[in-house]
């Protein structure tokens, strides 16, 4: 293995065999070389770190959430599929809300006016019956994003506290009670950044 690092890091400098005498595998110029070899070949993203894979794993597992619950009324590229449900993708609202009201949203559901939307009043059903608390957090990260220039989305406790808090909420949200409702001071549990 010494032997094919030493090679490599003459290929990678351009020297030539014969020019290389300071640069024999007993050199320390050798050594520093081929420890940034070693750094350079575990750092091209083929071995992702922990959180990395956590990350990606949520998010794959939002992206299949959404094609199955969400893509039929706001369409596949977050577009909006009018008039069933407004836009995603460059949504103002959607930057401007807190990481806690999306799974909020999604559970109970909610009504217009939405800022943005050329239907006056939209409204999204709740799918606290259909989607587990994984599944909201997972959809909820998926969604911030890929359509938000968020640096947070919610964990799974905040889905959890969310249902828990209202757990027979009979009509949707609209964004005002949100603000008023969840203000960002009141759950702060478990924010992660991408």
């Amino acid at each position: 293995m010494p032997g094919v690092i030493h090679r490599l890091s003459w290929f990678v400098l351009g020297r030539s065999t014969r020019r290389a005498t300071a640069w024999q595998p007993n050199g320390a110029r050798f050594h520093s070389i081929a420890g940034a070899l070693l750094l350079l070949a575990f750092s091209t993203g083929e071995t992702p770190v922990p959180g990395q894979m956590d990350t990606r794993r949520t998010l794959d597992r939002g992206s299949r959430v959404y094609r199955q619950a969400c893509a039929m009324c706001h369409g596949d590229s977050g577009s909006g599929n009018l008039p069933y449900g407004p836009t995603l993708a460059g949504a103002s609202w959607l930057e401007r809300c807190q990481p806690e009201h999306l799974p909020a949203i999604i559970l109970d559901g909610v009504c217009g006016p939405i800022p943005g939307s050329p239907t006056p009043y939209p409204v999204m059903p709740a799918l606290r019956t259909w989607l587990s608390d994984q599944q909201i957090t997972d959809v909820s990260a998926y969604v911030f994003k890929r359509w938000s220039t968020r640096s947070a989305a919610p964990g799974l406790e905040v889905s959890k506290s969310l249902r828990k808090r209202a757990p027979s909420r009979s009509t949707p949200w609209t964004l005002d009670e949100l603000s008023k409702e969840l203000p960002p001071p009141k759950i702060r549990t478990a924010l992660w950044p991408f």
